[in-house]
């Protein structure tokens, strides 16, 4: 990057790093362990072969300030019963096929992994450079039962992974996909009754009900998650969420959002809790995107300066969830919106979280928003982060263009309500200078 060391030194775009402070490097995680006590010395190699070797005149913390290509993650040899990688439709976007199983983007991500390809050189790593917290994926903690539903046999115990790693210090989150009729019931319980016992390295649990689409010809058959199904979890899961946070001190056990709107019961609050620490696993989702709405509303509300509809694009479930933020809506004058619900027509009927809605069902609702609407708002969480593209590899620039063709302004929302808010804010109040 313009300014910083990197450059300063002479680091060119595509030149590789191979050490720091006489230490070889494998990937970034080596980069911000060896040049967090300072740079003294580094080394490269260009393009052509050729090795440069830097030495500082003195120890400096000065930022490298460069832009790392990624690293090639390692690959998953599991062959879970519920695995979504085997569920993926064609022409969805190249890393939806990918298995990665890598305890570096667990640490630099929050990427999941069942430990199963860990090696002992990993661990001591992780040990040495303190990586952590990470997240595993248990499911069971029964060795046998954990077996059938990774697809191997012969693996470790989680328990003596885990509890080596919490005994050098290590913390971890833990998800349990529940599969009705396999991990559930008893062996959930027990789970979570041998997951406690390894405080305080677990930091937390968390019941996701098992994702199933269209696409599961010749895969092993699981009980999808019905209403009837969630409300009996909820039901079971409540007593183990006390038992827990007794036994903890805090809550630890925590079941996702899909489990309530499944269930069609009220979302639980988490209103004394600074923050959630499985958000991105859908645990408190939804409670935490209307958060700063709540706070904030009475502030923020004020009358548009002229009639303003916007269509909000979104799956069935965030639909279910948002119910009362459509109502604050449309309480406000001159703003009238319309949350617009959409079948996943790649995925199946079956998948009804936003983040896998295709770019394709968008359009398709985009267009019929032409001369009804002036904004079209679209969840975020179904777009990739680094490139905003959707599932199915439209990017989202090419939705907001067709839109922008038709008349509509095309907005993603990436953190909150409030931002949902400002943005349409923003948009009705341009179009009434523009007039």
């Amino acid at each position: 990057e313009p300014g910083g060391l990197a450059e300063h030194l002479g680091l060119r775009p595509g030149d590789t790093l191979v050490a720091l402070n006489r230490r070889r490097l494998r990937d970034e995680i080596d980069i911000w362990f060896w040049a967090a006590d300072g740079i003294e010395t580094i080394s490269w190699r260009t393009p052509g072969g050729h090795t440069v070797r830097r030495r500082l005149r003195g120890r400096t913390d000065a930022p490298l300030r460069m832009t790392l290509e990624p690293f090639r993650p390692d690959v998953c040899g599991n062959d879970c019963v519920f695995c979504f990688v085997y569920q993926n439709p064609r022409g969805m976007r190249r890393q939806v096929y990918f298995k990665d199983e890598d305890y570096r983007l667990s640490f630099i991500q929050g990427n999941y992994i069942t430990g199963t390809s860990l090696r002992p050189a990993d661990i001591r790593r992780i040990i040495a450079m303190r990586l952590s917290p990470l997240y595993f994926s248990v499911h069971a903690t029964e060795p046998a039962l954990r077996e059938t539903l990774l697809g191997r046999r012969g693996l470790p115990g989680i328990m003596g992974l885990l509890r080596h790693l919490g005994r050098h210090g290590i913390q971890f989150h833990t998800q349990i996909v529940v599969c009705p009729g396999l991990n559930d019931g008893a062996a959930a319980e027990r789970s979570v009754r041998d997951l406690l016992t390894l405080r305080p390295g677990l930091v937390s649990i968390a019941f996701v009900p098992v994702g199933l689409t269209d696409h599961r010809q010749g895969l092993h058959r699981i009980t999808p998650v019905d209403r009837d199904i969630a409300r009996d979890f909820i039901a079971f899961a409540k007593p183990l969420q006390r038992e827990a946070e007794r036994l903890a001190g805090e809550p630890v056990l925590f079941l996702s959002d899909e489990w309530f709107l499944r269930a069609e019961t009220p979302l639980p609050s988490y209103a004394r809790l600074p923050f959630v620490h499985q958000l991105e696993n859908g645990v408190g989702m939804i409670w935490f995107f209307l958060r700063r709405w709540r706070r904030r509303r009475r502030r923020l509300v004020k009358p548009l300066p002229r009639p303003w509809r916007v269509a909000a694009l979104t799956g069935p479930l965030a639909a279910r969830g948002l119910t009362d933020f459509w109502k604050d809506l449309n309480a406000i004058p001159n703003l009238t919106v319309e949350p617009i619900v959409l079948e996943n027509s790649v995925y199946g009927k079956a998948t009804t979280v936003t983040g896998l809605l295709p770019g394709c069902d968008f359009q398709r609702a985009m267009r019929a928003c032409a001369g009804r609407f002036d904004q079209v708002l679209i969840p975020g969480n179904a777009l990739r982060e680094t490139d905003q593209w959707f599932i199915d590899n439209l990017p989202f620039r090419d939705l907001a263009a067709e839109g922008a063709a038709l008349g509509l302004h095309v907005d993603a929302v990436m953190e909150d309500a409030v931002e949902a808010w400002e943005r349409i804010v923003v948009r009705c109040e341009q179009s009434d200078a523009d007039r």
